[in-house]
């Protein structure tokens, strides 16, 4: 035994370092569980912290505590990856890398052992602001890391001085009103009354809605405030002020009272005891909230009491983009002479705006808003836009019940009245003698050598109307429709982010830091688009133009609040007099598809994560189906550009089938440029680009005895047929054989796709897509460049799908390599993409340096380490800047690509798919010379590269009157073809209005009326015959029929 016991002495001194070392780690991690990570006496209830005691409650440790008494949920990011729900607008998360964790709470207790119930301190994180950065002396020390992050992103000075001087404010807790008082009627009950304290069991709680550990912030005051916020009941506080605020709808037992003190909480022995203080209505008055338990939204009417008048609807439509025919196909849809239109675009959409306001100078009831704000995603001024927007229809002495806000992206879905079409009718007899078709006059038609028979022609009263709608508000006039979250209160505000401060400035929601919401009022939200009634906006506008301290105080709290119009009406109605008007349901349903709609696609406007609802589309048509026999009338997003189709047959349901052969139904036209347009300002290269393919169009009409010299470009229209991209319309001047005289051409051009694709081994056969472009839209998978107009300072985006292999072969996921090469021969970028799903559109957006080199860039897909698919695209050079020729020096500099050549990664042998050496000194050689070319020189360039890609497929003249040009050129008139942006879209039509029904007229019919014998007065019907007729037709079309019109009276 004597030599092992020597033998394990020599080994204790040998390893004693590592003895000592691991005693002393041990030592600290068991002093820093005792100091951060204190347990409850209880230790079985520490099992049961993050469970939902309820099913519909939500149970957090604090480990971050918020300064709403909210909580950082340790599951955090399952938290904010929530699946789909079609009528929940919560929409927005936040960005990954923003939300970070303290070990120590930043509050402080004050000298009693409470924490303040003033504003959060922030404390210093090492992040200075660099004040040399700035023109001005900051007001205070700023210490919050976000706000010092958002000051140096900040592009101007005066964006910087905004977030300074808000971020002072909050430090000296002068911003955000501390307390609000709730207006919502309290009905004489009390608020605070004590229930004294009770045995809390740990298999059966007494609250069950809300329950935290508020580690070092917790009070019964504290408590209180915030279970009042998330609009409970009830609330108790176990363990003294330390940890375990609870809430709750109601008290599921009261028994085993152990003491009756009323703010004293005590501990006695091993006991769990709680304090647990009742709120009733009375609360309201003194807290500001009426109370989940008694606050139930109220329920809609089914119809209208006899005799009650007709509700008046205001459309409040707020919109932005250049989607100016479906704006006009959605108010032909709504338009009803006893409702009215307000419309505000935004103050940077010439375009839009432009055009929608000639509807002022036909339509009465239509009205453009002429203070116009700049709006982004999420940002306040969306908010401000709405309430100027309502203040202004107050002012504007219409007459209506409700307003109601709609986008271009909105349309109608409900079923409307039938009308009965087989009976000639009071109102029939008396549209029959108008003898008024759209925008056309007819006389009296008679054909035949019976004098007696009589062909009129006049408008079709729909048999389908839109009443629905304004009889269901007719039955609620006074009452205010917007959707609730449906979730757990502080939940939904740490998903929304209204326990951080936002400022919107430099087009940017710049992120700042935390903020306490005022205590005192309940928070709730959802779905910024509602209907509100015109007391309510009434009071919004403020009374003789002043606002009550409740509504001052949420105005300035929603100035600074992301997304503010989805909590805003929703947290004043809670908490105004306004309460018991609420009636959960905006009256839409959205098309969320989180997958596709939640991938932060809105990080370059703020500093968060946001979600958007999918376009409709025919494979979602049963979801349009399934609101039959419910309380909605609208449906959201509709993009014609995107899918057409889905609209029309939601159209041709509710106001029944258009006309048989009626031209262009399934055509749309979306303008893309518009030479009167200041703002938002030309995109240089497609104005470059537009310039060459008129030029190359006027070059294929020109002959030898004749020549068109194109003058000035007008417009640039994306045209698309049956939900597919057909090319692009440029409609522009041109003078014809040197001459003075102008003549106004449309020509027809799109894009090549110059693509090489070989077959793949393994589950993927080949390519469906492949195609280089831009802005693309990851919610919808689409590009909005699809005329594919590049230049230097854009960002190529690279599109493909896959197509799978042969049926039953697995699809496992593909690694893939991207490979972008330069005109210069040169590798410019390597990305790596992993798919997953072959089936899906994907794409890939490189880090190219700018400016790009101009030229034709190659880019090659490798899969396995061989090369699979190749395309080329075009990086246009810029032959005009902001509409100024560029000067040689100008060439130069935007001409000779990046300062900075790409490294590519070590390891990698690229070169065996790249060219020669040879070859690529010849192409640097050749770019070289390409950057110095400026003028005649550098038109000649674009011309060659743009003849390339580009296909002229068709041109045709603006008028009728100048169709036979010089040369014996003769080209067919616009409005005759099925493409040009000139030809009938009757869908989109603006016309008269039909004095009977109050509606827009949408198709014609011809009725015919004879008498039963001759000289009998009045006239029988004997029979009612239906002819189609277009729109745009003609006496002649009409007349055509009239052979079967014959025979069917036979």
């Amino acid at each position: 035994m004597a030599p092992s016991k020597t033998l394990d002495t020599r080994w204790v001194r040998r390893y004693r370092s590592f003895f000592i070392i691991g005693s002393v780690i041990l030592s600290i991690q068991v002093f820093l569980a005792i100091k951060f990570f204190p347990t409850d006496e209880d230790g079985e209830e520490n099992a049961q912290e993050h469970r939902d005691l309820s099913g519909r409650g939500l149970n957090i440790e604090i480990i971050n505590e918020d300064p709403n008494g909210g909580v950082s949920s340790r599951r955090f990011k399952e938290n904010y990856l929530v699946g789909d729900d079609e009528d929940s607008p919560s929409n927005s998360n936040a960005v990954n890398g923003l939300y970070n964790r303290h070990k120590v709470p930043p509050d402080k207790p004050d000298l009693d052992g409470r924490i303040s119930q003033g504003d959060k301190v922030p404390h210093r994180n090492g992040t200075s602001l660099r004040l040399e950065e700035l023109d001005f002396v900051p007001a205070c020390d700023i210490v919050t890391k976000e706000a010092i992050s958002a000051i140096h992103r900040a592009k101007t000075q005066r964006c910087k001085r905004e977030l300074v001087n808000i971020t002072c404010l909050i430090q000296r807790g002068r911003l955000y009103p501390k307390q609000l008082t709730s207006s919502c009627p309290s009905q004489g009950l009390t608020a605070g009354k004590s229930l004294g304290c009770y045995e809390d069991k740990k298999t059966f709680r007494m609250l069950t809605g809300y329950f935290a550990n508020l580690k070092l912030t917790n009070s019964p005051k504290h408590c209180m405030n915030m279970c009042l916020q998330s609009g409970f009941q009830y609330a108790g506080v176990q363990y003294s002020y330390q940890v375990k605020p609870t809430c709750g709808e109601d008290i599921l037992q009261l028994e085993s009272l152990f003491c009756e003190t009323e703010d004293v909480l005590t501990h006695l022995g091993s006991q769990r005891k709680i304090t647990t203080t009742q709120w009733q209505m009375v609360a309201t008055r003194r807290l500001g909230v009426r109370h989940q338990l008694e606050f139930t939204p109220q329920v809609p009417k089914e119809s209208a009491e006899p005799g009650e008048p007709r509700a008046r609807i205001a459309f409040l439509l707020t919109l932005n983009g250049r989607a100016l025919r479906q704006v006009r196909r959605l108010i032909r849809v709504l338009f009803h002479k006893d409702h009215y239109f307000f419309i505000h675009v935004d103050a940077r959409q010439d375009y839009l705006y432009r055009e929608l306001l000639l509807l002022e100078k036909t339509l009465p009831n239509v009205r453009l808003a002429r203070q116009r704000f700049a709006t982004i995603w999420g940002g306040s001024s969306l908010l401000q836009m709405l309430l100027a927007s309502m203040g202004e229809l107050l002012n504007l002495g219409w007459s209506w019940d409700f307003i109601i806000n709609l986008s271009e992206s909105d349309f109608p879905i409900n079923r409307g009245e039938i009308v009965p079409g087989n009976k000639l009718t009071e109102e029939r007899k008396a549209l029959v003698k108008h003898h008024i078709v759209s925008c056309y006059r007819f006389q009296p038609l008679q054909r035949g050598k019976k004098p007696l028979q009589k062909v009129y022609v006049s408008r079709l009263i729909d048999k389908r109307t839109n009443n629905q709608l304004g009889e269901f508000l007719t039955a609620n006039k006074g009452r205010n429709f917007v959707k609730s979250h449906g979730r757990e209160v502080q939940r939904f505000v740490q998903k929304q982010g209204l326990d951080k401060t936002f400022v919107e400035c430099d087009a940017h929601m710049w992120r700042t830091g935390d903020r306490r919401l005022p205590w005192g009022v309940q928070m709730d939200g959802g779905s910024d688009w509602v209907a509100l009634s015109r007391p309510f906006v009434t009071y919004l506008a403020g009374v003789n133009g002043t606002r009550d301290l409740l509504l001052q105080g949420l105005i300035t709290v929603f100035r600074y609040t992301l997304l503010p119009a989805e909590s805003f009406f929703h947290t004043l109605l809670r908490n105004s007099q306004f309460c018991t008007t609420y009636v959960d349901n905006n009256l839409h349903v959205t098309n969320w598809k989180r997958r596709l709609g939640c991938r932060c696609q809105y990080k370059h406007v703020v500093d968060w994560c946001g979600c958007s609802p999918n376009d409709f589309k025919m494979e979602d048509w049963p979801r349009l189906q399934g609101t039959e026999g419910r309380q909605l009338f609208f449906a959201r997003k509709f993009e014609p550009i995107v899918n057409q189709a889905v609209i029309h047959q939601l159209e041709e349901r509710l106001y029944g089938l258009y006309p048989p052969g009626l031209p262009n139904v399934a055509s749309y036209w979306q303008s893309v440029y518009h030479h009167a347009d200041l703002s938002p300002p030309p995109d240089d290269s497609l104005v470059t680009l537009t310039h060459s393919l008129l030029r190359l169009a006027s070059k294929l009409l020109s002959s030898d005895t004749c020549s068109f010299t194109p003058s000035r470009l007008l417009e640039v229209t994306s045209y698309h047929h049956q939900d597919s991209y057909k090319g692009s319309l440029i409609l522009y001047e041109v003078s014809v054989g040197g001459s003075a005289d102008v003549v106004i051409l449309e020509t027809w051009v799109r894009p090549q796709q110059l693509l090489w694709g070989l077959k793949m081994n393994g589950p993927v056969k080949t390519l469906k897509t492949l195609y280089v472009s831009s802005d693309y839209d990851q919610k919808e998978q689409v590009s909005r460049n699809n005329l594919q107009s590049l230049g230097p300072f854009s960002e190529p985006v690279l599109v493909f799908q896959l197509s799978e292999g042969p049926a039953g072969a697995s699809a496992p996921s593909l690694n893939l390599t991207i490979l972008w090469v330069d005109p210069a021969g040169q590798l410019a970028e390597v990305s790596e993409v992993h798919v997953e799903d072959v089936s899906t559109v994907n794409h890939v957006k490189p880090s190219l340096r700018e400016p790009l080199l101009p030229g034709v860039w190659e880019v090659k897909m490798v899969l396995n380490s061989s090369l699979v698919a190749r395309t080329q695209f075009l990086i246009i050079p810029l032959q005009l800047v902001s509409g100024v020729e560029i000067s040689q020096h100008q060439s130069t500099f935007l001409h000779n690509g990046p300062a900075q050549s790409f490294v590519a990664p070590e390891g990698v042998d690229y070169e065996r798919f790249m060219a020669s050496a040879g070859e690529k000194l010849a192409l640097r050689r050749k770019a070289t010379a390409n950057s110095k070319r400026f003028g005649v020189d550098l038109q000649k360039w674009i011309d060659s590269l743009t003849n390339r890609f580009y296909k002229v497929v068709e041109s045709c003249a603006a008028s009728t009157r100048q169709t036979s040009l010089c040369g014996g050129v003769i080209l067919e008139p616009c409005e005759g073809t099925v493409w040009s942006s000139l030809a009938p879209d009757p869908k989109s039509q603006i016309c008269s209005v039909n004095n009977i029904t109050g509606r827009m007229d949408r198709s014609l019919v011809a009725e015919v009326l004879f008498r039963s014998r001759q000289g009998a007065s009045p006239p029988t019907l004997i029979t009612m015959f239906h002819i189609e007729v277009d729109q745009v037709g003609s006496k002649s079309t009409l007349l055509g029929k009239w052979p079967a019109l014959k025979t069917h009276l036979r």
